[in-house]
């Protein structure tokens, strides 16, 4: 995040997406806030302000402040944000992720104990958002002393904020080759818990992908889309390279066929919820459920037929043990 962006349609779309998923959820926001710096131009994508008929009924109030913020006498940036209460009571760690003036012997202890900070600050929430400028990176290539590192969040980091409760990471799409359908089912793979994302497709392209959601989170998420439904999309988990996507009425992004109904009707909450259930889930570990969940259903025939193998070959030695005695 850079004080420049506050107010874009970047903005628009996140702070839109959080206050409509939050509920009564304490909300913690990572900004990963870096200066001022990159291409001119940048954060100039707010001509969305100038069409009021076409953008402020999807959250009038979220549009007004926005637009009062960057209109003349206004004030762009974080902390005009924070105090703006568009985010409610949210708790807010906005240490800037600034290393040019840490020595590089330094650096990679300085992020530890930024981070360990930022974790410390919002340790109280249940559900958190980190705003990183370029998103994602795969922990072998994070490289803390290098500058680009300001502008990412670590799949480490990522896992760490994420544990035990909900959390919603921003990612810049890239040119990666496949698409960036392609590319959001690569970091579905390598973030536990990640069951569905959202694609924004207006302007410059990003992701949230939203870890560890809740009924009530995938209940409100579908709402969100449905009133959002013409600027961006949510992509479920097994939405794999190869299948047909396309949109249902309220905007959810699934494949075609039979095989991801089940995914589908989690995240618009058609299942019904079960009080008992949901008091037992609450001590369950899910984790390996929601990874096998977003294996295609080859991979999930692979995996049992491997299983019984496995039971096979042990039956079988157990025989050799017992002849052999």
């Amino acid at each position: 995040m850079q004080d420049r962006y506050v107010g874009d349609v970047g903005d628009f779309a996140k702070y839109g997406l959080l206050r409509a998923i939050r509920g009564r959820k304490r909300l913690g926001i990572a900004w990963y806030l870096h200066p001022d710096a990159g291409p001119a131009g940048d954060g100039n994508h707010t001509t969305y302000l100038r069409r009021r008929e076409g953008w402020r009924h999807l959250d009038p109030e979220l549009f007004d402040t926005l637009n009062g913020l960057i209109g003349p006498g206004g004030r762009r940036s974080v902390d005009a944000v924070q105090t703006s209460g568009i985010l409610g009571d949210a708790v807010f760690a906005a240490e800037r992720l600034d290393i040019a003036g840490v020595a590089v012997r330094d650096r990679v202890r300085w992020r530890h104990r930024w981070f360990e900070q930022v974790r410390d600050q919002l340790s109280g929430c249940d559900l958190v958002f980190a705003d990183p400028d370029n998103g994602l990176v795969r922990d072998d290539r994070f490289e803390p002393t290098q500058k680009v590192s300001a502008k990412r969040i670590s799949l480490a980091e990522t896992n760490a904020l994420a544990r035990g409760r909900a959390a919603v990471i921003y990612h810049h799409n890239t040119r990666r080759p496949g698409g960036h359908h392609e590319e959001i089912r690569l970091w579905m793979d390598r973030l536990p818990g990640c069951t569905c994302a959202y694609y924004w497709k207006r302007w410059s392209n990003r992701t949230f992908f939203i870890i560890n959601p809740d009924h009530e989170i995938e209940r409100r998420l579908n709402q969100f889309v449905e009133r959002w439904k013409s600027h961006g999309e949510v992509v479920c988990a097994g939405n794999v390279a190869g299948h047909r996507v396309h949109i249902s009425r309220g905007g959810v992004a699934e494949p075609a066929g039979p095989a991801f109904g089940r995914e589908r009707r989690m995240l618009t909450g058609t299942l019904e919820s079960d009080p008992v259930i949901e008091a037992y889930k609450r001590h369950v570990d899910r984790t390996l459920l929601r990874q096998n969940l977003r294996r295609s259903v080859t991979e999930r025939v692979a995996n049992l037929i491997a299983l019984q193998r496995l039971a096979v070959a042990a039956r079988r030695a157990g025989r050799a043990l017992e002849s052999g005695s």
